[in-house]
């Protein structure tokens, strides 16, 4: 009987901190500002243009690469880091989530 109880214990704990955890990615998604939102889209939109093409020529590949970069650097130069880590973690994620031979040569970049 005494086991049956601290069964009950353990899934009202478990449900308790489920509840907390979901609560808490809700509170961060709702702190995203805008332009996080907007850093992220852009950087999964360059990594789309450089992860749906197979690469012959590196220099086109780079090309695109500093295109990247470029747009990247406009939240450095709004000195807002938050933004600049949206837009690299969406770009650097997407490409590794998709092309991760492609992720490993830029690491070296």
């Amino acid at each position: 009987m005494k086991l049956r109880g601290l069964y009950i214990v353990a899934i009202a704990i478990s449900a308790l901190f489920a509840s907390s955890c979901s609560k808490n990615a809700e509170q961060v998604a709702a702190m995203e500002t805008a332009d996080q939102i907007e850093a992220r889209n852009a950087g999964r939109d360059a990594a789309k243009a450089i992860i749906t093409k197979e690469w012959k020529d590196t220099m086109e590949l780079q090309q695109k690469v500093l295109e990247a970069r470029a747009a990247n650097s406009k939240y450095e130069m709004e000195g807002n880091p938050a933004a600049k880590a949206a837009f690299d973690s969406a770009f650097y994620g997407t490409i590794q989530s998709v092309r991760p031979d492609l992720a490993e040569a830029l690491k070296g970049r």
